[in-house]
């Protein structure tokens, strides 16, 4: 059985190598790995054989077993070790010469194959990868359409009416397959449009009929031509393009219509996750298949059920776009939102910042003038102490009335509330001495003048300058002098 498993994969393996179409190569696989499924099974199946029934006793009754027996009568025996199946010579030989005569087959028509390509060049229609091709595949099948369909429903040119302009355009454009879902990607995602795609079997006894009756219904084309969210793309399955379209879309019968979704690819967006993806030949797009409809249940409908099927789609997919442009809208109304929060939010951090920056520049002013304050009042106070301590330093004792050793003055101190103050003093003593006695009899008795001025009447004289005696001053040996307050 190995030997014939073996022998098949080989006969296999050698038609993968002779055959380049990519569906062949498909049902070989399959095939191929049916095979091997097939061998698992079966090796599977001779291992569970082999330890089958491996614990049965003696058969009989106890009574007839000889006393020898029952010692190994529930002992089971030895499961022999399951053989690998060896593979036979002949087998050996046999898939050497098919994989040798495989190689030197494959190199032997190689030659011939680049020489089919010289006797029988690609034709115009060759290559559904190749964008031209695609747009001239697509082209072509406009003008056939055109041409076929809806041309013989033109008057004669004898007629003297112009219905001409009655009989609505051909519905599908002249852009191939990438170029028309490259189109659909440029539109806004508001008014993205679905992609309707007829495949045209020119073999198949019912296309033309669809054709004539349902295609070219002035329903049919007035509806194709005036929706916008609806790209008709048609192209025939003769052509590269129509080809690889009906292997895309598992096309089982003609005529073939089908409504796709395209979307932009997103990087999360997975198309292997859905039943309904279409493999797309652009890496940035996705399609989603929405409708389909094909053979004879397509020929069975009406131009007006035609329509109708397709109309549901369509507003489907308007609902389903509104629905994404309002939760657009939504979010960019939501981001606007937060937007504007947040500016509000910085701009009450920034005036709360600010705030808090005013009222501490406000408090460090305040304590800087307070410190100010603080300093001025305590070189004052110092000031001040100083003064008198100066004052009291000049301001010797008082001369007596009688017996002083030194010529005395008898001064008369009158104030600005006009109390009057009596003081001898030295004949010999300075202008400076008077005011050093006025300075410390104001802060003893605490009277509130601090600049003051000393003058007589008669002669009208003030005494500014303070290094003068008062003999040399005039005012020995008595004198009245008048105190004015300068801060009055």
């Amino acid at each position: 059985t190995a030997s014939r498993f073996q022998l098949a994969n080989s006969v296999l393996l050698s038609l993968l190598f002779l055959n380049n179409a990519e569906a062949n190569k498909r049902v070989l696989l399959l095939i191929l790995k049916k095979n091997q499924n097939q061998k698992m099974m079966h090796e599977m199946g001779e291992n569970n054989d082999n330890t089958v029934g491996v614990n049965t006793g003696v058969a009989g009754s106890g009574s007839m077993a000889s006393p020898n027996m029952t010692h190994t009568h529930n002992r089971p025996s030895p499961s022999p070790p399951t053989p690998n199946t060896p593979r036979s010579l002949p087998t050996l030989i046999l898939f050497k010469a098919i994989t040798i005569f495989t190689i030197l087959l494959k190199i032997f028509l190689y030659p011939l194959r680049k020489l089919s390509y010289l006797a029988f060049p690609p034709k115009e229609l060759d290559g559904y990868s190749i964008q031209t091709v695609s747009d001239l595949a697509a082209s072509t099948f406009a003008r056939y359409f055109t041409r076929t369909y809806l041309s013989p429903r033109l008057p004669p040119p004898s007629s003297s009416s112009s219905s001409e302009n009655n009989i609505p355009p051909c519905p599908f454009v002249t852009k191939g397959y990438n170029s028309t879902l490259s189109s659909i990607l440029e539109s806004p995602p508001s008014t993205t449009p679905l992609l309707l795609i007829y495949l045209h079997s020119p073999l198949h006894r019912d296309v033309d009929d669809f054709c004539l009756k349902t295609l070219s219904d002035d329903r049919v084309l007035n509806y194709l031509n005036g929706e916008n969210y609806v790209s008709c793309l048609a192209t025939s399955v003769h052509s590269a393009e129509g080809s690889h379209l009906s292997d895309v879309l598992s096309v089982c019968s003609y005529p073939f219509v089908a409504l796709l979704s395209v979307k932009a690819r997103s990087s999360s967006s997975s198309s292997a996750s859905n039943n309904n993806a279409v493999g797309s030949v652009m890496n940035n797009a996705t399609v989603e298949l929405l409708l389909r409809m094909e053979g004879e249940a397509l020929t069975k409908l009406r131009p007006e059920q035609f329509v109708a099927y397709i109309n549901t789609t369509v507003r489907r997919h308007k609902d389903a776009l509104a629905e994404v442009e309002q939760r657009r809208l939504q979010r960019e109304e939501e981001q606007r939102l937060r937007e504007e929060q947040d500016r509000e939010f910085q701009e009450a951090l920034l005036a709360d910042q600010r705030r808090e920056e005013a009222k501490r520049e406000e408090e460090e002013r305040a304590r800087a003038e307070q410190l100010r304050v603080e300093e001025e009042a305590r070189q004052a106070e110092e000031k001040a102490t100083l003064k008198i301590a100066t004052a009291r330093s000049l301001v010797r004792d008082e001369p007596p009335a009688k017996g002083a050793t030194e010529p005395t003055a008898r001064i008369r101190l009158t104030l600005p509330n006009g109390k009057r103050i009596d003081r001898r003093f030295y004949a010999n003593d300075t202008v400076d001495v008077i005011r050093a006695f006025l300075v410390v009899r104001f802060h003893e008795q605490e009277i509130p003048i601090e600049n003051f001025a000393l003058s007589t009447n008669f002669p009208k004289k003030t005494y500014e300058d303070g290094s003068v005696t008062l003999k040399e001053a005039g005012l020995s040996p008595q004198a009245v002098i008048m105190i004015q307050d300068l801060d009055a």
